[in-house]
């Protein structure tokens, strides 16, 4: 999506708490039908990891994040004939390293699948690849978004048939647990998608996805696109990062649009990193293409940012907090 130009051809709202849907109005059969759907092996876990900081203990517990991470996915399944697959998506640089660490972890049931996302060439601000030190081109992956290239290219629709509905989430959100009501009720409402919403705070460092209506659509949309039309202070809601999204969504042909970048590259020269400029895809497009469902949740107990590694020491409080 390219930046809105609000004056000329776009209609952008600030939405109200009644625009959403309230997790307290989940019920016990919304619950039962999430469970049931679990068992009968139509449910699958994806988990987006964009750097090494997964591998990274959390104070005092000493386990891995990425570890805990996997672990509390499938924590609902303890106790129960349950073994819902996990999926564990990364860059292409980070694969091997990744794919190690998880093989090394033990874990009940089958081992969490690690998959590459696809890549894409970053280019020089004035035009032409940019090259790494070894003169080959630099590249780069086309973002967390592109999840259905990603479960394409590494097998995963093929090999899983029988799965209709992704729970996805980033490990950028260490609260994140797998909410069997919340995918009851989207089964029950027949959605295609399913968006978590919590309440932005001030102490929010930066926001990406935040909630507002476009064009009469109520659809989560890239911060950046709309930062000078709407102060930062105004924006109520955002996206945690997690959703349920349903197969026929991904296998949908979508005309998307790409999202342009630009961060630092070591270049060929080997004088220290240059400027490339690429492009990614992002989820909340589905949003803005497919009718969502967008559900407020707890912020306190379903989301909690982790972006470097005092977010680790944080999360180990509020960890040993709810746990007593």
């Amino acid at each position: 999506m390219n930046s809105p130009d609000v004056d000329q051809q776009y209609s952008l709202e600030l939405p109200q708490i009644s625009d959403v849907i309230n997790d307290d109005t989940i019920t016990d059969d919304d619950w039962n039908v999430g469970a049931k759907a679990c068992a009968e092996g139509k449910v699958a876990i994806v988990i987006s990891v964009g750097s090494l900081l997964g591998l990274e203990p959390i104070p005092p517990m000493g386990m891995p994040y990425l570890s805990h991470l996997i672990a509390q996915a499938r924590a609902f399944a303890f106790g129960r004939d349950i073994d819902v697959p996990v999926i564990v998506s990364v860059s292409p640089e980070l694969l091997n390293t990744i794919q190690t660490a998880v093989s090394s972890w033990a874990f009940s049931g089958v081992i969490p699948k690690v998959v590459s996302r696809p890549s894409t060439f970053v280019l020089k601000p004035l035009g032409g690849l940019l090259r790494g030190p070894d003169g080959l081109p630099v590249l780069t992956n086309t973002g967390p978004g592109d999840l259905a290239g990603t479960l394409t290219s590494s097998g995963v629709l093929q090999d899983m048939p029988d799965v209709e509905y992704f729970l996805v989430t980033s490990a950028a959100n260490g609260l994140w647990t797998p909410h069997l009501g919340l995918l009851g009720q989207h089964i029950k409402s027949q959605s295609r998608i399913t968006a978590e919403i919590v309440n932005t705070d001030v102490d929010d460092e930066r926001l990406s996805r935040v909630l507002c209506w476009l064009n009469g659509t109520l659809q989560l949309v890239e911060y950046k696109h709309i930062m000078d039309v709407i102060n930062v202070e105004e924006i109520p809601f955002k996206g945690s990062g997690s959703y349920i999204i349903n197969r026929d969504v991904l296998i949908t042909k979508v005309n998307w649009n790409w999202i342009r970048t630009r961060r630092a590259h070591v270049n060929s020269m080997r004088h220290g990193p240059s400027l490339g400029i690429s492009w990614y895809r992002s989820l909340t497009q589905l949003t803005h293409d497919f009718p969502t469902r967008m559900v407020h949740v707890d912020r306190e107990l379903r989301y909690f940012r982790i972006i470097k590694n005092f977010d680790l020491v944080e999360l180990g409080k509020k960890l040993y907090a709810q746990t007593g």
